[in-house]
């Protein structure tokens, strides 16, 4: 494990390199789609657990934990199995037609992070913005527990596969994984993991989805139009993977 202070982080971590080769090219920002968590808990390879605030840089496939004594353990996706993460937001709203969930109109508000918009950059709005502190302190943060994993992936065709960080988003037998896409902020890619550990590349689409489940293709059909559910909606793709899994775990009538 690589202990780094704080002064260290501030710099960035562009050209770190624990797998002796560096994780990033020099050019990209390393700190692009970096995610922060309030606590969080890590499983070595080794078997210990680290356990403190985390920061994941997804760019370096590095994960920083803050230990009891302030001191900053630095962790490439070889040296961990699998780490979770609370995170604590304020609820987002995204567009123009939202207000009337806090009675304020987005359509006026600063932007404060991202999200997509219409020009295909990314905008998200704070829907407490414009409130009176009476009625913002009544907007509960929403908190979250997000899981990543380790597991090997070539990054592209022919090159050799590596260790990678995935966010696991749901359970299996098979995994729904995703990662940000190196240098893309608000990118996302999506794969499906077998039991036996290999990943798979998976497009936000019907075809590719009813390939893979194509043995639940029917019910998952089925079950997309009942719902009225979009292959390219990720909260929708969470719902249609864990239903192929229920399904496929039903004994044959």
């Amino acid at each position: 494990m690589a202990l780094i202070t704080r002064e260290w982080m501030k710099v960035g971590l562009t050209g770190l390199c624990l797998l002796g080769r560096p994780l990033v090219a020099p050019a990209q920002n390393p700190e692009l789609g970096k995610e922060l968590f309030k606590f969080g808990a890590v499983l070595l390879a080794s078997g210990d657990t680290v356990r403190g605030p985390l920061t994941y840089y997804p760019q370096q496939d590095v994960v920083c934990v803050v230990q009891a004594n302030k001191q900053v353990v630095a962790l490439s996706a070889a040296q961990v199995r699998i780490f979770a993460g609370l995170q604590v937001q304020m609820p987002v709203v995204y567009g123009a037609s939202d207000h009337y969930l806090t009675g304020v109109d987005n359509r006026f508000r600063p932007p404060t992070s991202i999200g997509r918009g219409r020009s295909g950059q990314f905008h998200q709005y704070d829907p407490t913005h414009g409130m009176p502190d009476w009625r913002r302190a009544q907007v509960l943060p929403i908190q979250k527990i997000r899981t990543y994993r380790t597991l090997l992936w070539s990054g592209g065709a022919g090159s050799p596969q590596a260790p990678c960080f995935f966010e696991q988003l749901t359970n299996g037998p098979v995994l729904l994984l995703r990662r940000l896409r190196p240098g893309l902020l608000g990118y996302e890619m999506y794969f499906l993991a077998r039991p036996n550990g290999e990943v798979m590349r998976l497009r936000p689409r019907k075809k590719d989805v009813l390939s893979y489940f194509s043995a639940q293709a029917g019910p998952i059909q089925e079950f997309v139009k009942h719902r009225r559910l979009r292959y390219s909606d990720p909260r929708a793709l969470v719902l249609i993977v864990t239903f192929a899994n229920l399904h496929a775990a039903q004994p044959a009538k």
